[in-house]
């Protein structure tokens, strides 16, 4: 087996067994993950249900990173801690639980 990896286009990622990608896809990108690829990326699946059934539509997996849960210990290193948080009035910073 080898190992390793590479730049390469556009077009060669969504050609791989699994494509990470930070947002999720586009209208324009939905066709493109080969079928029995797997997508892992943010997908907020709840805003978005139109998203979720093109892909559910596709021979892919899918994999939602905001939807995965998370222990409240690893919720400061969390994907998803940024949106999660908004200052208090008084512009200091804080965590909402």
């Amino acid at each position: 087996m080898q190992a390793g990896a590479r730049i390469g286009t556009g077009e060669e990622a969504w050609s791989a067994d699994i494509v990470f990608r930070v947002n999720g896809p586009s209208p324009g990108e939905l066709g493109k993950p080969k079928d029995g690829a797997a997508l892992v990326s943010t997908l907020a699946p709840a805003l978005d249900p139109d998203l979720v059934d093109a892909l559910a539509a596709r021979p892919i997996t899918v994999l939602a990173m905001d939807a995965v849960p998370r222990i409240s210990r690893a919720q400061s290193r969390a994907l998803v801690h940024g949106r999660h948080r908004r200052p208090p009035r008084g512009g200091r910073g804080g965590s909402i639980r």
